[in-house]
């Protein structure tokens, strides 16, 4: 009997032991393939993660902060299905001068306030590599002997009064551009002439080929508005944009708000907002708490601080680069202390450029010694610049004749983001007993000013909007008395008879490098310009808005896809 109990004692722990063996290789079996299912998709995220890193960092290195895009949270599930419905409202500061007129002069924000609207024949790509893409425009070919430059259009297309988009009207707008002053007219002065060959192709002459026509083409240059409402409103047109964008023009309530619908005929397809508004409000303060209290999802037109506050408090933050901010001397009036090298040298060597564009951008804005940023042509590592050193700028203005010091005037307008910029700059020169009287003028009297000035500094804009090439900023502002603004500063001959041979140079490779050897005549050799900081346009964002805004290009985005969650 108690061999029989032993037995069965023996018998049950074995059947137990085999059934823990059995139920523990169980659960190594499935802790196995846990394991191993979330080892593959670490290492897919891992993956993924690493892609993205690499994709990161080629942007950064080819544009620098030009497309710089971050959000306070970090996000790893899918990308969502885009919703359709709602109102997209943004916030700005004012500034709508002319958004449907192509006849007349535009201000720097018409552009971004238009684009729900207005289309061009081409745009930057959103790539950030300097190419520009087809919008209205489905491909263009050069002429062998780079005489012309030839456009196919896009078929099927009506503004949004119901007239046809076709040759005619691209010559139209076009011709309209060229006479037109301001920026749009400046960069198609190589044009000489523009010929309609059928419906939907139109040729531009050149009396001079310029290497960056397409990147000049881009934004105002190339926008379509309706020629025959433009004829019909006449003065009013400025104010009422007709084109042929993915949202129609409601109304414009002056510096209150701008409004557009959803235009179902658009060409790309029906977008996914049923409208989008700008809601213009001029003080800054009032702007960011009328953000933060939801009463528009994005915001634009943001001084760093402001910003970097709103990032801080978990919003989205994309940014592209916008220009350059720096100062320049009267340098071509003899009689100005600015003719002199060793005055504009120790201004440069005064100014703590680092600690300005720290102070002004929090964080956001950069400081340079040039007159581009990495990835962008003419960038040359081997420009030494004015490292802060107010001994030595001292020593320059004495060896100068100004042992003393001397009293001169700062031009800028009140229209820039940030004016901190120049208070700054005042207190630095007033160290070296360079006393600097402020004049803020508004934007209309300040590039008055900056064609032609005496005795004095003028804030330095220097647009970098055009991608990596920058010859139209060579063109525009270090051409002197030809050039679109600072007619007074000093153009050494080697400098023009340079710049001159490398804004035309087909040669890529050559042309280049010809603009590396540019910065360094116009900062080592001559210093024509102080540079302080790289300036970025800025949107801010909540997580229900999804759009490409400022994301790759100050002006252009994608209002079509643009949608919010619900």
């Amino acid at each position: 009997m108690k061999v029989k109990k032993l037995f069965s004692i023996i018998l049950f722990s074995s059947l137990s032991l085999i059934l823990m063996l059995s139920l523990l290789a169980s659960s190594c079996s499935s802790t196995t393939t846990a394991t191993a299912t979330a080892t593959s998709t670490a290492t897919a995220t891992s993956t993924a993660t690493q892609t993205a890193t690499t994709t990161a960092t080629k942007i950064s290195t080819t544009t620098s902060i030009a497309t710089t895009t971050t959000t306070a949270t970090v996000t790893t599930s899918a990308t969502p299905a885009p919703q359709s419905g709602g109102v997209l409202t943004v916030i700005s500061l004012p500034g709508v001068v002319n958004i449907g007129d192509p006849s007349q002069a535009t201000s720097m924000y018409d552009g971004i306030f238009a684009s729900p609207c207005v289309e061009s024949l081409v745009s930057p790509s959103p790539s950030a590599d300097g190419k520009v893409v087809g919008v209205l425009a489905t491909g263009w070919k050069l002429a062998s002997d780079y005489s012309s430059l030839t456009f196919t259009l896009r078929q099927g297309v009506k503004f949004q009064d119901g007239t046809p988009f076709n040759a005619q009207a691209a010559k139209w707008n076009m011709d309209q551009r060229r006479a037109s002053p301001g920026p749009s007219g400046a960069g198609m002065s190589s044009i000489k002439s523009i010929d309609v060959l059928d419906d939907y192709s139109v040729r531009l002459n050149f009396s001079t080929y310029s290497p960056i026509i397409l990147n000049q083409l881009c934004y105002e240059a190339s926008s379509m508005l309706s020629p025959t409402a433009v004829q019909q409103m006449g003065k009013n047109a400025a104010l009422h944009p007709v084109g042929t964008g993915p949202f129609k023009f409601v109304g414009y309530t002056t510096d209150t708000d701008l409004k557009y619908t959803r235009f179902d005929d658009y060409w790309g397809g029906r977008p996914y907002l049923d409208g989008f508004e700008w809601l213009i409000i001029a003080d800054p303060v009032t702007a960011v708490a009328s953000f933060k209290a939801g009463e528009a999802q994005a915001i634009i037109n943001l001084s760093p601080k402001n910003a970097s506050d709103l990032k801080a408090a978990g919003y989205n933050i994309s940014q592209a680069i916008q220009g350059l901010e720096g100062i320049a001397g009267d340098s071509a009036n003899p009689d100005s202390p600015f003719s002199k090298l060793a005055v504009r040298q120790a201004v440069a060597y005064a100014l703590d450029t680092n600690a300005i564009a720290n102070l002004v951008g929090h964080g956001i804005w950069k400081t340079t010694n040039q007159l581009t940023v990495p990835g962008y042509y003419g960038y040359n590592s081997s420009i030494a610049g004015y490292p802060y050193n107010v001994q030595k700028a001292k020593d320059l203005l004495a060896s100068a004749g100004y042992p003393q010091g001397f009293s001169t005037t700062l031009w800028y307008s009140t229209s820039d983001v940030n004016t901190d910029i120049f208070t700054a700059v005042q207190g630095y020169l007033q160290a070296v007993n360079i006393n600097v009287k402020l004049d803020a003028s508004d934007m209309g009297r300040f590039l008055q000013t900056r064609k032609e000035w005496h005795n004095g500094l003028v804030h330095l804009m220097y647009g970098l909007r055009v991608g990596p090439d920058v010859s139209d900023s060579y063109s525009m502002n270090l051409a002197g008395p030809t050039g679109f603004a600072y007619g007074s500063i000093l153009m050494p001959g080697d400098f023009n008879t340079l710049r001159d041979q490398a804004i035309p140079n087909r040669d890529d490779q050559q042309r280049e490098a010809q603009f590396e050897q540019l910065g360094k005549m116009a900062i080592d050799q001559y210093c024509l310009a102080t540079p302080i900081l790289v300036s970025t346009a800025m949107v801010v964002y909540s997580n229900q808005v999804h759009f490409d805004m400022m994301s790759y290009a100050r002006n252009d985005w994608h209002p079509a896809s643009a949608w919010l969650s619900r």
